[in-house]
């Protein structure tokens, strides 16, 4: 934290500003290089295992 706080030249409000930006760029970058299928097709398999111990 200290390190980007002294980035942000000792603004506090400017280091949280920096951070959310680059999560924002990771989650972009993760987005674009995920494919939809992918994800889709882990989500179903998670489904059905709880699904399943539902019942």
């Amino acid at each position: 934290m200290d390190a980007v706080i002294a980035e942000a030249a000792g603004h506090a409000r400017e280091a949280v500003r920096m951070l959310l930006s680059d999560v924002d760029a990771l989650a972009r970058d993760h987005n674009a290089s995920v494919s939809y299928g992918y994800v889709y097709g882990r989500l179903a398999v998670v489904r059905s295992r709880t699904s399943g111990a539902d019942e």
